[in-house]
């Protein structure tokens, strides 16, 4: 509103020394800043940080050998070669899970898969997070809201066995059940 004001009180200082006849005074037109110095290094040092930042995403693969997966030739189902149902509603990996690591003589099954006396007894067990990673001690889940690490006692008698990356594979009466992450 200010700019507006000045503007029309010197258009009327012009307007009435021009109708005395008089030049108008010149103005004075406040020089242009110029930026301070350390605004020039600081976008320096941003454009040379977002260059380290760019080199550091796009550099290639570390120089370490990646770790060598166990061959699949390996791992063997122990119910199909004992003539046994494969658990075919178990994803791939989990149903495919050495038996003998885990102590059991079974592969894992799914809760739906138990016999109907176990089923019944089986605690209502619901994985609500699960965090997977190439580090076993990094590995846990959440089931009955409380964080889970391998070994962990669960209701009912359960005992948390292992910590796949499709879910968790639980040991109840000597028999392993695989919760699927959701």
């Amino acid at each position: 509103m200010s700019f507006i004001l000045d503007a029309l009180r010197r258009s009327d200082r012009t307007r009435r020394l021009l109708d005395a006849g008089r030049a108008p005074e010149p103005v004075a037109v406040p020089a242009a800043r110029r930026a301070p110095p350390w605004l020039a290094w600081g976008a320096a040092l941003v454009a040379l940080n977002l260059a380290l930042l760019a080199w550091w995403a796009w550099r290639g693969p570390s120089d370490a050998p990646p770790p060598d997966p166990a061959p699949a030739a390996a791992v063997r189902s122990l119910a199909r070669e004992a003539g046994g149902p494969a658990a075919s509603s178990l994803p791939p990996g989990v149903a495919e899970l050495a038996a003998g690591d885990l102590g059991a003589a079974s592969p894992p099954l799914a809760p739906s898969e138990l016999p109907p006396e176990l089923r019944a007894r089986f605690p209502d067990l619901h994985l609500d997070a699960h965090a997977w990673s190439e580090d076993p001690a990094q590995r846990f889940v959440v089931i009955g809201l409380k964080r889970r690490v391998v070994g962990d006692a669960l209701d009912g008698g359960a005992v948390l066995a292992e910590i796949t990356a499709d879910g968790a594979v639980v040991r109840f009466a000597d028999r392993l059940v695989f919760l699927a992450r959701q």
